[in-house]
């Protein structure tokens, strides 16, 4: 592994044990998932670890409670625990280990091309407003389902959400019952660019 992606992770996670991160990070993107046992960190590190990567959505756990959304999903951290790295993860982690880049938003084109999406440069403009209107990495379904109408995707709509959530951009959220929201990928909103910057370049490392 490079120096590349350390770099650009103590940029954004200052503080944090970045090369071990980056260890973590590099292996699960190359296969979609790592078991908790393959982390060779002194268990208070590897817990500690583990619980930032989940709270930013890098790594997800397989198993669930409830439903396959990321607030259901259920960590135990056990030795043959699996935790799956979200396709656009993987493509945002690529592009930091060969470029020295955080860029999500390629990441996320990349995401949509690769599953032959025809209309991504629309999807890549409604991640820009979803990103801008969010509140505590969350969007409400009836917010979305506004801006998925003003780009001409109302009747689109169910397949683009299912293709978001696909990616590891969205999930459903359900903590208040009584409206659906929809979470957004932190570590993907960790330098999103502005709709009015969505063309240039992203944190590169010195």
């Amino acid at each position: 592994m490079t120096t590349k992606l350390p770099r650009v992770l103590r940029r954004l996670y200052l503080g944090e044990n970045v090369e071990a991160m980056a260890r973590v990070l590099a292996r699960a993107s190359r296969k979609g998932w790592i078991t908790y046992g393959e982390i060779d960190l002194d268990e208070a590190e590897r817990l500690d670890l583990m619980l930032l990567l989940i709270e930013e959505r890098l790594l997800i756990p397989k198993a669930s409670v409830k439903s396959m959304a990321w607030e259901d999903r259920l960590a135990r951290f056990k030795a043959d625990e699996v935790y799956e790295m979200p396709h656009a993860i993987r493509n945002l982690i690529q592009i930091a280990l060969e470029g020295g880049v955080w860029n999500p938003r390629e990441a996320v084109r990349r995401y949509l091309n690769e599953i032959g999406e025809e209309k991504a440069e629309v999807i890549l403009i409604l991640l820009d407003r979803i990103m801008e209107t969010v509140e505590g990495h969350r969007v409400d379904a009836e917010t979305l389902r506004g801006l998925v109408e003003e780009l001409g995707l109302g009747r689109e709509i169910n397949r683009v959400i299912a293709e978001l959530k696909g990616g590891g951009i969205l999930s459903p959220s359900l903590r208040d019952p009584r409206r659906l929201k929809y979470e957004a990928n932190p570590a993907l909103m960790r330098c999103w660019p502005s709709s009015t910057e969505a063309s240039k370049p992203r944190l590169k490392d010195a």
